[in-house]
């Protein structure tokens, strides 16, 4: 059974600046290429961030995830809100 794109996410909640960026639920930091997407202004803060399955910041959040598809698909990070604004 393969997993749709939409599954292949994990979705944190970003606080704080800089360091403090870590998942409302697991604590887990959210990578550098997020922190580089996420900047530092009020809308992004505590807003949704899809991160791919595949990055290691949420290694533990695999469990029994289809990694290898998801390497296959190469799953990008990207945030729900400024995809189009670089």
């Amino acid at each position: 059974q393969r997993l749709k794109p939409e599954q292949m996410e994990v979705r944190h909640v970003v606080i704080g600046k800089k360091e403090k960026r870590k998942c409302l639920e697991c604590g887990i930091r959210v990578s550098k290429q997020v922190k580089k997407k996420v900047k530092d202004n009020e809308r992004t803060i505590g807003k949704l961030v899809k991160v791919n399955r595949v990055s290691e910041s949420i290694g533990l959040h695999l469990n029994q995830m289809d990694r290898e598809y998801a390497k296959k698909e190469k799953a990008y990070l990207e945030t729900f809100e400024g995809k189009n604004n670089r």
